[in-house]
């Protein structure tokens, strides 16, 4: 068995397509990737924006949920007041009951 040491064209040929092959797959990852980020920047985006309308949204429910709890604190004032008003009225019922008897 002898090794031929000499280079024939369908050497070449198999050589050059295994690297245009090579280049080929190297520029399709490449370009492959380059769509991927560019997917990526765009679903951040995307998602930023939708973060930022949660936010908002949070906010605003923070602001509701205190309104509310003011109003529920002003709310007890009032039937502690109402409450007052009643024992009074009731003090002065009683009062005007043993005055007339």
């Amino acid at each position: 068995m002898t090794i031929d040491p000499s280079i024939s064209l369908g050497s070449l040929i198999t050589i050059l397509m295994g690297i245009i092959t090579a280049a080929g797959f190297v520029w399709m990852v490449k370009a492959d990737a380059r769509v991927l980020a560019a997917s990526l920047r765009l679903e951040i985006t995307s998602n930023d924006r939708r973060f930022s309308n949660i936010e908002k949204k949070l906010d605003q429910l923070s602001d509701v949920v205190v309104t509310l709890a003011k109003q529920d604190g002003r709310l007890n004032i009032i039937d502690d007041r109402m409450l007052a008003q009643g024992k009074r009225l009731d003090e002065l019922q009683k009062h005007i009951n043993n005055n007339h008897t």
